[in-house]
């Protein structure tokens, strides 16, 4: 008996062996045709030091952003980064997240270490994070609301931000959950992929639970960093509110009060409501966006970790300016 389960133990691991070998092969192949990176794109950055030393260490001088070049070598990981690394050159190291395209093949950046999964839903295999995978198919252009999507951003002479286009990866139902396609009928759930060829993988919808401990409501807020009367336009002058001293924003269309912290007197939600939220601020002191306004919940009164929803959701500045 024990001699039939150490011959079982030993085929698994063989299995899991052959998994990983088999992932790393099919990377060495390609890389050894083309061997490029595409570095990202960063908004009002027209060059980061986003590189390092092999002992990881950040270097001073800069890579340029939204370019193909060459790497030398096969990827590494270096220390204190959690993606591998590509050799560009002169010392210098560029992390996995810091690349959309690897090889000039359409790439995904994951979350986590993920299963590999067939049509119906059985896992057939696991990928680690620290590696790019490649996918099959194409992002699709699109005007609709759909479950998942990134936006791509148009950029001015300053390198900054004019507008935002929305595309989709096609993605498939299985089981209730979603999947996106790698190919060769093996799926990868949605959830699990940070960046799409070095975009942000985005969610339409995220429900959360507010809670506020000691409290049975929970304070909303609205985001004055703009003139627009949908976002946010504060008008002159300061309001007595209760005593408290407020201005008067207009947001959504709707005159409200607002007090220290941007917070809305007399809005509050009731602790344990669910609600739906579609986008969030600049961390690390989150605000996510109730879907359908112009207002926010922050993070601190967010029931359990808001680490998936932080990774699933664009800023909202950016949906702002979608263009489709």
């Amino acid at each position: 008996m024990k001699k039939n389960k150490f011959i079982l133990a030993s085929v698994a691991a063989l299995m899991a062996i052959g998994s990983v070998l088999s992932f790393g092969s099919q990377a060495h192949t390609v890389q050894a045709a083309q061997k490029t990176i595409h570095t990202n794109y960063y908004a009002g950055i027209k060059s980061t030091a986003l590189s390092y030393n092999v002992n990881g260490k950040s270097l001073s001088s800069g890579i340029k952003t939204n370019t193909t070049m060459k790497y030398y070598g096969s990827p590494r990981l270096i220390k204190g980064q959690k993606y591998v690394c590509y050799n560009v050159g002169k010392g210098k190291y560029v992390p996995l997240d810091s690349i959309g395209k690897v090889n000039g093949r359409n790439t995904f950046r994951l979350l986590n270490n993920s299963y590999i999964y067939n049509a119906s839903g059985k896992k057939i295999g696991s990928l680690s994070y620290r590696y790019p995978v490649y996918f099959s198919g194409s992002l699709r252009k699109t005007s609709q609301d759909k479950r998942y999507y990134v936006l791509e951003s148009n950029i001015d002479s300053q390198a900054y931000t004019t507008s935002t286009e929305k595309y989709y990866l096609p993605y498939k139902k299985i089981k209730n959950s979603y999947y996106y396609s790698l190919g060769k009928g093996r799926y990868i759930n949605v959830r699990n992929v940070a960046t799409i060829n070095g975009l942000q993988n985005c969610s339409n919808s995220e429900k959360i639970t507010v809670t506020a401990p000691g409290r049975q409501t929970v304070p909303v807020y609205v985001v004055n960093d703009s003139s627009d009367a949908k976002t946010g336009k504060v008008l002159p002058g300061v309001v007595k509110v209760n005593g408290v001293n407020a201005h008067r924003v207009i947001v959504d269309g709707k005159t409200v009060n607002v007090g220290a912290g941007d917070m809305i007197l007399g809005q509050r939600i009731p602790s344990g409501t669910t609600v739906t939220v579609n986008a969030k601020t600049a961390g690390p002191q989150y605000k996510y966006q109730i879907k359908g306004t112009h207002t926010f919940i922050s993070a601190s009164n967010i029931k359990g970790s808001t680490t998936k929803i932080s990774n699933l959701l664009p800023y909202y500045v950016d949906l702002d300016k979608l263009n489709n």
